[in-house]
């Protein structure tokens, strides 16, 4: 299923430059079609007495209304991040989804391309005399051919660059199953399975930084051909396990197959953890870092 998605973005992407490409030479060679001198009049009608009576707290009434325009960047912008979210998600299946954090990647590039497209595009599409308004300082300038040139190639110039992380971060994911792991990393065609027998070991531990504070908390699982991968380092914000790695964690156990290399914490750490997370997630920090000593009780 990915191999069809990442052609279909690519195809997207490859279609997108062609056409805004042709667009911006249109815009170039045929000036006159983007003056729309009849919106321009009927715009100064409707808005002659209003350009100046506008909020205090706006330069002016083009600032003011411009805030629509902002709106549908943060839709976008949003809408971006779900799409790209749904379909990792859609991979999974029923399977169990590992947020890898790389959505937020692609929302950025999604965040970047939504300027030209909800400050810009939409307003110029939309040929109506508000979003006249809206674009009239957009880019210091009020002739209609610039805004729309200016656009475009701010278009352009964002999608070549921003669009090909969107690609990618579709193309990044994993999920689990009781039986292994399925990865697929960004320039992958083809997912990854591993099974749980071919975990050759496990590194635990915890990053600080130059103040000794917690950074992150870190499990990453070797695969026997080398591979590896750390299926916390999306938790990096609450700096606790997920779910997901509880129950990887599990199943590594169980299959008794593997090797965990684990750093041990600090007293510093315990009493960090103990304060600053819920007691539920204390105990599992604290059951997973003690997996060795378990292991020998056990056996």
């Amino acid at each position: 299923m990915n191999i069809v998605v990442l052609i279909v973005l690519t195809m997207i992407y490859v279609l997108l430059v062609i056409l805004t490409t042709i667009k911006l030479k249109d815009i170039k060679s045929n000036y006159k079609k983007y003056e729309e001198r009849e919106l321009i009049k009927k715009t100064e009608i409707i808005y002659a007495d209003k350009r100046y009576s506008f909020c205090r707290f706006f330069k002016s009434l083009s600032h003011q209304y411009s805030c629509v325009n902002f709106l549908f960047f943060m839709i976008i912008a949003s809408l971006g991040i779900g799409i790209i979210l749904l379909i990792n998600r859609l991979y999974a299946g029923i399977n169990e989804y590992i947020f890898m954090g790389t959505p937020l990647i692609g929302g950025l590039a999604f965040f970047f391309l939504s300027m030209p497209i909800g400050m810009g595009i939409i307003p110029l599409v939309i040929k109506k005399p508000f979003f006249v308004i809206t674009t009239l300082e957009l880019f210091n300038t009020d002739y209609r051919p610039k805004i729309y040139f200016k656009t475009y190639l701010m278009f352009l110039i964002f999608f070549i660059i921003a669009f090909p992380f969107v690609i990618l971060s579709c193309n990044n994911y994993a999920y689990y199953t009781n039986s292994g792991v399925y990865t697929n990393k960004y320039f992958q065609v083809c997912e990854t399975y591993t099974p749980y027998e071919d975990v050759s070991k496990v590194e635990i531990y915890v990053s600080h930084n130059n103040n000794n504070e917690i950074t992150s908390l870190n499990y990453i699982i070797h695969i026997n051909n080398n591979q590896s991968v750390n299926i916390n380092s999306q938790n990096m914000g609450r700096k606790v396990f997920t779910d997901s790695v509880i129950d990887i964690h599990y199943y590594l156990v169980k299959s008794n197959n593997c090797e965990f290399i684990v750093t041990p914490l600090t007293e510093d750490d315990k009493a960090i953890y103990k304060t600053k997370v819920s007691n539920e997630d204390y105990e599992n920090i604290i059951k997973i870092f003690a997996v060795n000593e378990t292991s020998e009780r056990e056996n």
